[in-house]
């Protein structure tokens, strides 16, 4: 196994378009924005494939004046609220990448538990040494080599 990408940690940086209920303690809408404060398609609710989502975002951005917030429900309950734009709150979070090699086969096999397996059937450990075959796991001490996985 040749290592193609060594363990260490990154830096991700995630940026949010916030906004506050004014009437509620706590509540309010979050929305994942690129670095320029437009709306990117991995926002809450998949943004750009679910109407009510893009709704929501649309109503937060335009205030309740142009587009109120709520609508009346089946009973005639009026469940508009005003919301405060709170603007791009960004914030930095550090996340684990993992060792990642080349299996003989060709296959890349991430390195990030006690036994790694490839789908040609090797195994290898965290270094990404290969394993002896699963058949002669656990000969000295009698285990299964479903102990040892």
């Amino acid at each position: 196994m040749k290592i193609i990408q060594k363990a260490g940690m990154e830096t991700v940086t995630d940026r949010r378009h916030e906004f506050k209920h004014v009437s509620e303690w706590g509540g309010g809408l979050s929305f994942n924005v690129d670095e320029h404060g437009e709306p990117t398609s991995d926002s809450a609710n998949g943004l750009f494939n679910a109407p009510a989502g893009m709704m929501n975002y649309i109503r937060a951005i335009l205030g309740p004046e142009w587009c109120p917030y709520g609508y009346e429900d089946e009973e005639g309950t009026d469940t508009s609220f005003e919301v405060i734009n709170k603007g791009v709150v960004t914030t930095e979070r550090q996340i684990r990448i993992h060792r990642r090699g080349l299996c003989d086969c060709g296959r890349k096999v991430y390195l990030d538990r006690f036994t790694n397996p490839c789908a040609c059937g090797v195994d290898y450990d965290m270094s990404g040494r290969a394993l002896a075959p699963r058949s002669q796991w656990g000969k000295e001490t009698g285990e299964h080599w479903s102990e040892c996985f």
